[in-house]
């Protein structure tokens, strides 16, 4: 067996001196040392160079150096009847989860709003919350996911996956895969005129396919419609995520940001801008596939349900709605595995005008201390929108007025505690069935 190694981050050494333990025959030949190509079997490779993989004929199974084969995807050369093995490796997946749970607890300490006063030179303690009053949302529930999922869960996090509207996106598309996946061999107006039921039968049965139980000249296109408009709903799942990637990554947010390279450049007019190309790809490309949608349900009517209008559109439509899809849902993988997100800037934009975001609990607080609504919200809107034009912060202008302070005084760190109003998050993470037990 004939074996190419490519890696810059690990020793070639001691991977063929593993691997001969158990295949002492074994032939390692080092990139980019390749010999004749004809030659390789196998391929053990981390970020090999695009069309190498390609290059290699007699090729029958790449085994990635990571337990993401993302990498590999990313060739528009790769080999696509060559089987993919990914590293499952529990030192990786332990390293993974230790790295996840610093920075978790990190964010659950405040630490990010403390190195803020550390800089400013202020001391203010901030309210804490228990550890299982927090949302901790893991991007995948894969090998890595699940591991630090579980470890998160011991540490009393209430953990959940952003995988619900995936999960049904993924279901409707195999659903309606299935449900398209039927064949006719009946004749000329599928009433076996001319061809025994059985011929049927057995070509069906040899293309994997379910025979269609009544047809006419073709299959009825409902069925082709339907597989169309579960890709135009998977795009417009992915679009949902890109959406609101591209508001949290706006200037004057700046909470998000979807990876760029250090020698991108942002907005040619505007340097300071990092433009979500991304995500805007991937909102662009969604409308084209709810495009295709129409001409899929135009698809449906045929000329005594006969003609063959549908099959010169079908032949564009579905390829690019296809293709289009995955494109989206690989370049979303490239988006959420390198999302920067910056939660001291999300403690800043809660305090955006002395912390005008907490007006209606500001407002709620006054009610129940007995003030008319409509009194209490002439109070709470004037000092937001004194503190929005540049006036004293919100809090500010409300600690100077006597009345206010008379009667939500005492429970002012309350009002404007940023944490208060999750004590029922558990019931949407319930009723989704997310999240993992500890036990």
């Amino acid at each position: 067996m004939v074996l190419l190694y490519r890696s810059s981050s690990d020793s070639a050494i001691l991977w063929l001196a593993e691997l001969r333990k158990h295949i002492p025959e074994l032939e390692m030949r080092v990139f980019p040392e390749l010999g004749e190509p004809r030659d390789i079997d196998a391929a053990l490779v981390w970020k090999p160079q695009p069309g190498l993989l390609a290059s290699l004929p007699n090729l029958k199974m790449i085994v990635s150096l990571g337990a993401g084969v993302d990498h590999l995807l990313e060739d528009a050369t790769l080999p696509r009847h060559v089987p993919i093995v990914r590293l499952v490796d529990p030192y990786m997946t332990e390293a993974m989860s230790e790295y996840v749970l610093t920075q978790v607890l990190r964010l659950h300490r405040l630490d990010f709003a403390y190195r803020t006063q550390q800089r400013e030179r202020v001391w203010r303690e901030l309210p804490q919350p228990n550890a299982a009053e927090r949302r901790v949302g893991v991007l995948g529930l894969g090998e890595l996911g699940s591991d630090a999922a579980r470890k998160l869960a011991v540490f009393g996090f209430k953990v959940a996956g952003w995988v619900a509207e995936l999960d049904r996106t993924i279901a409707r598309l195999a659903n309606a895969a299935e449900e398209a996946a039927v064949g006719r061999v009946s004749g000329a107006v599928g009433t076996h005129a001319t061809i025994d039921p059985r011929v049927e039968d057995h070509v069906c049965s040899e293309l994997g396919l379910r025979v269609d139980v009544v047809s006419t000249q073709v299959v009825a296109r409902d069925r082709h419609s339907g597989f169309m408009s579960a890709l135009a709903i998977a795009a417009g799942t992915l679009e949902r995520i890109a959406t609101e990637i591209r508001h949290l990554q706006r200037s004057e947010i700046g909470e998000v940001f979807e990876p760029f390279g250090k020698e991108q450049k942002g907005s040619s007019a505007m340097p300071h801008k990092r433009n979500p190309v991304l995500t805007e790809r991937v909102c662009g490309l969604a409308r084209v596939v709810r495009g295709n949608l129409v001409t899929a349900l135009e698809n449906t009517a045929l000329w005594h349900e006969r003609d063959i209008s549908h099959s010169s559109a079908e032949r564009i439509v579905f390829p690019d709605a296809c293709a289009t899809v995955d494109y989206m849902a690989i370049e979303m993988s490239k988006v959420l595995r390198g999302l920067e997100v910056r939660p001291d800037r999300m403690l800043a934009n809660l305090q955006f005008a002395g912390g005008v975001v907490f007006s209606q609990r500001v407002l709620l607080a006054i009610v129940d201390s007995g003030m008319s609504r409509e009194d209490a919200y002439l109070v709470v809107q004037k000092a937001a929108m004194q503190a929005m034009e540049g006036g004293p912060g919100f809090r500010a202008l409300l600690q100077q007025n006597d009345e206010v302070m008379k009667r939500i005084g005492p429970k002012m760190d309350a009002v404007f505690d940023p944490w208060a109003g999750l004590e029922h998050t558990d019931l949407a993470y319930e009723r989704l069935g997310l999240g993992v037990s500890a036990k």
